[in-house]
């Protein structure tokens, strides 16, 4: 199996040609032959697939309870779900457990540039083949899934646009606010950076907040302002980077301009969730997952807001979470009820169910006529700024292996560039060269 690394296509681009006639990608010789990989073989006992995941919590307390149903109405199957980690412990434990020859038979990939790497090491049956079986899904069936969630699990393989991995759990960057306070000051809930400036100012003016956003500095943020302002991480290629151009020097100079002027400070992990509660800022920038999260913490003290990410000169956010992926070395009615899994939890009745008790979004437009999301809208109606934002949403680039190398350079040129330490272009000049030099490598 051949990944292609000089096609000059973005995933975008691939995805509108993909499209096969029959259903599905069109994928040459990955088709599955019919009967083969679709369905079990007959046999006494379930077929046990071991999947591991990194939902703790009431997360994972959600998933047993969704694996529950689908063994219930998949009595060929048992599936077994295990938590073994957050996403970065939990790519280390499948490395390690490839090495060891005992990796699971399919797991969530969330670490940046996993499944790339997955994909390179030969270690992946890519869900297209199965996705063209005989238990596969008809061309309605996969345009029903959101464009930007085909697009994070699309790869060009053998010059082709390959389904490689599978859309597990998504969430969107969204904008939270102070309703209580904005309310007060006799304010409009921000549209635009431009409208977060004035907003922040005049609540900072009025001693209400010590600012206006606290944000823990990381790549999403930067990549959102940096597609708002027509850039791109990547070129259309994938071999080198393009965040140190002049969109991305204009998005860190807005980053360090407001902390200059004390609009925005920066804080560790989720202490500005914590300072967003006790009303020392106004504003944050988080997945639509953290929703939950501040209002538990809140207690209905004040109103909590959510909107789309304000606008720059586009509107651009950036797509997070996992995708499902299914292990070559597993045997084929193994990967068979791996794939049964995938496609059963985004069909519109589970992906409901698990969006409105998780608060990750559905997988599926149709999703949204399903009674767990018209009640989940009825209770709730900020959780349609998530859904409004899709049309606009970015993948941060999980199909480069090297992302996982680059990521890290790029947070530290940002932060070095906020906190004054070098000027934004030249820290980004310097991160680029050397994360170019690692897509050479």
């Amino acid at each position: 199996m051949a990944v292609d690394h000089d096609t000059r296509m973005g995933r975008r681009a691939f995805l509108g040609r993909g499209l096969g006639a029959a259903g599905g990608l069109a994928l040459g010789g990955w088709i599955a032959p019919r009967g083969n990989v679709g369905s079990a073989a007959a046999a006494d006992a379930p077929v046990p697939v071991a999947f591991w995941h990194a939902n703790s919590g009431p997360l994972g307390t959600i998933l047993s309870d969704l694996a529950g149903q689908f063994n219930a109405s998949h009595p060929q199957y048992r599936l077994q779900p295990e938590f073994v980690g957050n996403y970065t412990t939990l790519n280390q434990k499948i490395m390690s457990s490839v090495a060891a020859g005992a990796q699971p038979d399919a797991a969530q990939a969330g670490a940046y540039g996993a499944v790339a790497e997955y994909l390179r090491a030969g270690l992946l049956a890519p869900v297209q083949r199965f996705a063209d079986g005989a238990d596969g899904l008809s061309r309605s069936s996969l345009a029903d899934i959101f464009p930007g969630f085909r697009e994070d699990n699309t790869y060009r393989v053998e010059h082709k646009a390959a389904l490689v991995s599978w859309p597990f759990n998504k969430s969107v960057l969204v904008f939270y606010y102070n309703g209580t306070m904005l309310k007060s000051l006799g304010l409009e809930v921000p549209r635009t950076w431009d409208d977060v400036v004035a907003a922040s100012e005049k609540a900072m003016r009025a001693g209400t907040v010590a600012a206006g956003m606290g944000w823990t500095p990381g790549s999403e943020l930067f990549a959102a302002l940096l597609y708002q302002n027509g850039g791109r991480l990547l070129s259309m290629d994938d071999t080198s980077v393009l965040f140190h151009a002049e969109a991305g020097v204009r998005a860190l100079a807005f980053l360090k301009d407001l902390y200059e002027r004390k609009i925005m400070y920066l804080t560790k992990q989720f202490d500005w969730q914590s300072d967003l509660v006790a009303q020392k800022i106004c504003f944050a920038v988080s997945t639509i997952v953290s929703q939950q999260y501040i209002q538990q913490d809140l207690k209905g003290v004040w109103h909590l807001g959510v909107a789309p990410l304000p606008a720059g000169a586009n509107r651009a956010t950036i797509l997070f979470g996992s995708n499902g992926v299914i292990f070559a070395k597993a045997k084929p009615e193994v990967q068979a009820g791996a794939w049964a899994f995938f496609k059963w939890w985004a069909e519109p009745e589970q992906t409901a169910l698990w969006s409105a008790r998780s608060h990750y979004l559905p997988l599926r437009r149709s999703a949204l006529a399903m009674p767990p999301m018209r009640d989940l809208f009825a209770r709730d109606p900020r959780q349609r700024a998530a859904l409004e934002s899709l049309d606009y949403a970015h993948p941060m680039p999980d199909n480069v292996a090297a992302w996982v190398r680059i990521d890290p350079l790029l947070q530290d040129a940002i932060t070095k560039a906020v906190t004054g330490l070098q000027a934004p272009r030249d820290a980004l000049q310097e991160a680029a060269a050397k994360a170019n030099a690692m897509l050479r490598g």
